[in-house]
């Protein structure tokens, strides 16, 4: 058997992109997501470029879920190799007096419980195995506090520190962790945090004002896979990702 990862999120965006890239190398995938339909497309996509992947639905915010999938992914594929911790949920930005209680669950469920899940359940076969590889998918306002983005911004320090103990918990045991923190990248989750909220004309300074000025996915997936190559060789301890910026006329 081949090089296994898990990615979460892969249904489309960067997790996709992420997915094909790896598959593309060689990686065997197993993509995760909680629409099934839109797994099986990108399944099918990277199918026609010869590599191998596994669509399975999965709510990455139910640790039910998360240890079914991660059982079928063994059974097929055998150890994990590699997870990305990808999936996330952004809210329509939004004053925080203003936030409703909902959206709030949902960011927490997927981007904090998401990946404390996923990890609890990977980390101790890779610490055993004494080999692995995690990457988290984290954000600027996981460093920088921004307003209109306060729970999701809390969401991503929480990952912030996350990885930081992990990495002293298991320092010398061969497995490696990184975070990527990407600025705004043009993806579905992109249109509906800022174009589905009344408030988007007053969107923090760092966030572009259409899609056309975000980060490409393709571009942040490269990225992700670079470090995940580069990781057998250094420690990568994180990385951050911007847009360019080009001069006006």
């Amino acid at each position: 058997m081949g090089k296994v990862a898990i990615v979460t999120g892969a249904s489309y965006g960067i997790g996709k992109e992420i997915a094909k890239q790896l598959a593309k190398k060689g990686w065997e995938v197993a993509l995760l997501a909680r629409g099934l339909d839109k797994l099986r497309e990108v399944q099918f996509e990277i199918a026609k470029e010869n590599g191998v992947s596994l669509a399975l639905q999965c709510d990455v915010s139910n640790k039910s879920s998360v240890s079914e999938a991660i059982g079928k992914v063994k059974e097929a594929f055998g150890n994990i190799d590699l997870l990305i911790n990808n999936a996330a949920y952004v809210p329509p930005l939004h004053k925080f007096i203003e936030g409703e209680h909902s959206e709030w669950e949902k960011a927490i469920g997927v981007n904090v419980w998401g990946a404390l899940n996923m990890t609890r359940e990977i980390l101790p076969s890779m610490v055993n195995n004494k080999k692995g590889k995690i990457i988290f998918m984290g954000s600027k306002a996981g460093i920088s506090p921004t307003p209109q983005l306060a729970v999701h911004s809390g969401t991503k320090h929480m990952l912030e520190g996350l990885v930081g103990a992990i990495r002293q918990e298991i320092s010398g045991n061969g497995v490696s962790l990184s975070i990527v923190r990407p600025g705004g990248v043009a993806t579905p989750g992109y249109d509906h945090a800022v174009h589905s909220s009344a408030k988007s004309d007053e969107k923090p300074d760092w966030i572009p004002t259409k899609s056309s000025s975000c980060l490409d996915p393709v571009v942040v997936a490269s990225q992700v896979v670079n470090i995940v190559d580069i990781m057998d060789s250094a420690d990568i301890t994180d990385i951050n990702i911007a847009a360019v910026t080009t001069p006006s006329q």
